[in-house]
Formats: C-alpha cells, structure tokens, sequence
C-alpha cells in the first residue's frame, strides 16, 4: 500500500465515531494484531544486553515500560526471563484480552523459541522455573500478570507515574519514544530519573525513520524530512501516525539534560537514505543543520544509567 493511503487511512479513522474500532478490525484481519509472542522477541533481547552493558544484573529486575501497545508481550517475556516485576502503562487503553491470552499460550509451546533468541543472557534454571509458572497458569486459569508482578495502567501518563521514588531497576521501552514530543520525553526521563535507583539504568529502542516506509517500500526512511512541521501535522499530525521527527543527536541530548550518563549507544545508519541525500533528497530547511549520519540514523538503541 502506497504512504499516502495509508496516512488517509489513519487520518480518517481518528475522526470517525467507531474510528479505532474499525482500524483496530482492520488489524486483526489484515495487520499484526494476532497472537504473536515474539512479535518483540528481537527487541526483548537487545534490551537484555543493554542491561547487561551497563552492569544491571537481569534476574531480580524491577521494571518500568513505557508504552504496553495491545498486549503486555515484554513485561512477560521479562519475566521468565528472571524480573522481579514490571509496571507497564500506556495513554490509551489498547489491550486485547484474546490476543494476549493467545500469545501467552503459544509462547508456552516454544521454549525451544525463547531459547533461539535468548540463549547466554538468561540463567537457565531461573527461565525454566518461569516456564513451569507460565504453563500452570494456563493449565490453572491464573491470571499469569498476577504471578508475574505485571502491573497495566491505562490510560496513563509515563510523565507522572505512580511508583514510588528510586523503586526500580530499569525504565524501558520499545519503538515509542518517536510517538511523543521531546518536550514530554525529556518529562519522561526526568520522571524516570526520579524512579530509578542510583546506578539505574533507562533502556529505550527508538525507530527514527518514517514509519510509512514499513508499508511502502519506495520511499527512504529519511522521507519525512522533506515536509516543514505544517505540512507534516497535515500529512501525520494525528494519534495514529505521529512522529516526532527527532534525531539521533537530539534524542542524546534529552537523556543528558535529564541528567543520565550515556553508557550504551548503538545507532543504525540507513545506506539507502545516505544515498538519497547524495542524489539531492530535497531536505527542509528546518534540517540542513543536520550531519548526514545523524539524519540518516534510522534506529537507536541507547542506555543511560542515573548517577550513584
């Protein structure tokens, strides 16, 4: 499907009475709104060797998500692989009971899975007791959130959290923080910072290029820097396709203001973008103070430890 059907497409159905509705039925038909336990599997793991790049040990872990997304996935696969809890939240209720119940029963069924992607940053005994908990709440009925200290909030503001101070390990999430202004990530952080213990770690993946190119192929992942910030609200400028635009530099520098040390930075540069911008890609203005790696960073994974 070409970017601009799929940005009309959104832009319709927040304007609609059963909008989100009919977009989510889409999404069970068409999309990626299925049972799927390692829809985050990949990510999940790389959230794990960011922790352990910045010395948080894994098993006994308090977590806090930003972001649930339509069902818990992470915070479950957290853990088994050993967290003590997660507090996980969203700013709109989006969790699908069904979907969720359907994951948690296929992930019970492929350990041999769990396995692939998490061998040599799991222990072992601790995954496989898990494991057992995992299958006696399906067997049981057992709300498994409740075994696994996951606690869902939503709606709810990652800004102004209801945890206690300097309460958990690890501040968390994946591919969200490109949905929301940087004058609310730098609130996030700042209420991260306050939840955190000292030597705390704030662990995010963040997916820097134009989201329509995952629909449309012919596009470079630096095509939404051709639009000044009108024409870009008018395009995206709703719940279901914003974008913040930041990059790489910028998002550093929020983590920094917050008062987080950098102990990790990983950044994935787009060769294809690079040789857009090589061939004339027509940047906006609001752009050329940009060096060329910066804006062709597609994703970042970063982790920032609160001072001791």
């Amino acid at each position: 499907m070409r970017w601009q059907q799929v940005a009309t497409l959104r832009k319709v159905a927040t304007t609609l009475p059963f909008g989100y509705a009919i977009y989510r039925s889409l999404q069970r038909r068409f999309g990626r709104l299925k049972p799927n336990p390692w829809l985050r599997g990949t990510q999940t793991r790389l959230l794990l060797d960011l922790m352990t790049q910045a010395d948080v040990p894994v098993v006994g872990a308090r977590g806090f998500e930003v972001g649930t997304g339509y069902y818990p996935m992470v915070p479950s696969l957290l853990y088994l692989c050993g967290f003590q809890s997660s507090q996980t939240v969203d700013l709109q209720r989006l969790h699908d009971e069904a979907v969720f119940q359907g994951s948690l029963q296929l992930l019970a069924q492929d350990e041999a899975g769990f396995w692939q992607r998490m061998e040599g940053a799991v222990d072992r005994s601790v995954a496989n007791e898990r494991f057992a908990h995992l299958r006696a709440c399906l067997v049981q009925g057992t709300d498994f959130r409740e075994v696994a200290n996951i606690v869902y909030e939503a709606p709810s503001d990652a800004s102004k959290a209801s945890v206690a101070d300097e309460s958990i390990d690890v501040h968390y999430s994946i591919t969200v923080f490109e949905h929301i202004p940087a004058s609310i990530i730098l609130k996030i952080l700042q209420e991260a910072s306050r939840m955190l213990r000292p030597g705390g770690v704030a662990v995010h993946l963040v997916d820097l290029g134009d989201h329509f190119q995952h629909h449309d192929k012919s596009i470079p992942s630096i095509h939404f820097l051709r639009y000044s910030e009108e024409e870009w609200n008018r395009v995206a400028g709703n719940p279901m396709s914003y974008c913040n635009r930041i990059r790489a530099s910028e998002l550093v520098d929020l983590f920094e203001q917050a008062g987080f040390e950098i102990v990790a930075l990983e950044k994935v540069v787009d060769d294809e973008s690079l040789q857009a911008l090589r061939d004339g890609f027509p940047l906006h203005q609001d752009f050329l103070r940009f060096e060329p790696d910066d804006l062709c960073t597609r994703s970042v994974r970063i982790a920032a430890r609160k001072p001791f």
